[in-house]
């Protein structure tokens, strides 16, 4: 009885089918995805972040986890990095700077929206060195309270994982 009806009615059904394909495409397209409304802590953090932080550096979220990369190639800075030729000052100048980043971070971040973001990476690239560190952002949070350079460098020691990549 269906068929009857739909086959006396063609256009109807060419209708229909056209509508589902629109519908379809839709979906592929990633239109009816429950993530896109989803709120994230590290969008906060990025926004406010966008605000305080110098033009050289870039940040990004992926769900939950922020990214942030240095790019002292563009920095103000590369004039005191380029005459550096020592690999332990290269090496006691980037971690400095990362000591110092991670501080801004969560001096420039609410603290409770900061502590749950999952993971925080950061990249500081030189022209000598590509720096990689990896931390958690309940970890970065009592670094806007710690005044002192000993427990500064105890809480990055125990918190933060670092690669080092020497250019050649």
């Amino acid at each position: 009885m269906l068929w009857k009806k739909a086959f006396s009615n063609p256009m109807l059904v060419i209708g229909i089918l056209f509508m589902a394909i629109f519908i379809f495409q839709l979906r592929d397209k990633g239109l009816f995805q429950t993530d896109r409304f989803q709120t994230y802590s590290c969008n906060t953090v990025r926004n406010v972040l966008k605000k305080n932080i110098p033009n050289f550096w870039k940040i990004d979220c992926l769900k939950n986890n922020l990214s942030i990369v240095i790019d002292h190639m563009r920095s103000p800075y590369l004039n005191q990095i380029d005459g550096i030729v020592d690999q332990d000052q290269v090496r006691s100048f980037v971690y400095k700077d990362l000591a110092n980043n991670l501080s801004l971070i969560a001096k420039n971040s609410p603290t409770e929206v900061l502590e749950r973001v999952d993971i925080v990476t950061i990249r500081v690239l030189l022209p000598q060195l590509e720096l990689n560190a990896i931390s958690e952002g309940r970890d970065i949070t009592p670094l806007a309270t710690l005044e002192n350079k000993d427990h500064i460098a105890n809480q990055l020691h125990e918190t933060v994982q670092v690669q080092e990549k020497w250019k050649k």
